[in-house]
């Protein structure tokens, strides 16, 4: 391992994947987003990194300046999300010269040191890749216990506390197929008239001639996915939910708090008491999956709201 990390010029170059790495962990530990949520981001940034790796290698004959080069091109893919939302934060007046100054910042030193190198016929000074393995190597460290220290206590009582049982009788006849559909955002149809015109009387009046009951004076509890999900699948409020208690009121992280209570819901332990098997559809949003809680999942391949964030905050959506 010690050639790995260790001197000007290690065996493999490690960096370019361990800094694209560390950028996707942040972001998604600090969202708080599942984990399965990860899997496909880092496939992507480390075969981002290994690309620009390879194409620096070609350029420059040897892996190490390559690697260097792909490092460079992913500090500045990340960094002009921030100089470009401080243009806006600031405005048309002082945005400007807040987004020149943190890419001068970024940019400026090592633009200068080259130049001057260049210009006095001295070999440009660079990093040694060995450093900057070790330095990649200990922020993705840094990044996965920054995040993630809090949580451990959590983390330790979810794995060291049974799920909760719950038995069914067993059903006399074949089990019936259960299938909910969350229309997410979805409002009452008076709602819908009075608030945006859309008369929706036709809709429903063909979902009663299929056999469909219809709520026509429904309420929620909450205004909020997560919540009604928690209690949904908890089947109580969640004020009654001990994990969600303690939280109400504060401005303490909450989204994987949710996620837990939902997925670790009392009607999921009736459901497979009874013999159902848990299938469920991703709904592109990682807060509110039931993943953890499915026996199958149905991805379609849409794209998270980590993805989403990751796209949006290295300013490709924009590109």
């Amino acid at each position: 391992m010690g050639r790995l990390f260790n001197g000007s010029r290690p065996r493999l170059v490690l960096h370019p994947v361990l800094l694209a790495a560390a950028y996707v962990l942040n972001q998604g530990l600090a969202t708080e987003a599942e984990i399965s949520a990860f899997i496909r981001p880092l496939i992507v940034a480390s075969l981002f990194a290994v690309a620009l790796t390879l194409v620096g290698w070609a350029t420059f004959r040897n892996r190490w300046d390559g690697g260097l080069l792909a490092t460079a091109v992913i500090v500045l893919a990340i960094g002009t999300f921030p100089a470009y939302k401080g243009w806006q934060l600031f405005g048309s007046t002082i945005g400007p010269f807040v987004a020149v100054a943190g890419l001068t910042l970024l940019l400026g030193l090592p633009i200068v040191v080259a130049f001057r190198a260049l210009r006095l016929r001295q070999t440009v000074p660079r990093p040694g890749a060995g450093a900057l393995n070790t330095f990649s190597a200990i922020l993705v460290a840094i990044v996965v216990l920054a995040n993630t220290a809090g949580s451990i206590p959590r983390a330790v009582g979810r794995a060291t506390t049974s799920a909760p049982t719950i038995e069914v009788p067993p059903a006399g006849a074949a089990l019936p197929d259960i299938v909910v559909i969350l229309l997410d955002g979805y409002p009452r149809t008076d709602v819908l008239e009075r608030r945006l015109g859309i008369d929706n009387r036709d809709f429903l009046a063909a979902l009663s001639q299929r056999g469909f009951d219809v709520a026509g004076e429904s309420h929620s509890n909450y205004v909020f996915t997560a919540l009604t999900l928690a209690s949904l699948f908890q089947m109580r409020y969640v004020d009654e939910i001990d994990d969600i208690r303690p939280l109400i009121g504060t401005n303490r992280p909450y989204h994987a708090v949710l996620r837990d209570a939902t997925t670790d819901g009392r009607a999921f332990a009736a459901l497979r008491s009874a013999g159902y098997q848990i299938v469920t559809a991703p709904p592109g949003w990682g807060h509110v999956s039931l993943a953890a809680a499915s026996d199958r999942v149905l991805d379609n391949g849409e794209m998270t709201d980590l993805e989403r964030s990751l796209l949006e905050q290295t300013n490709s959506s924009t590109w």
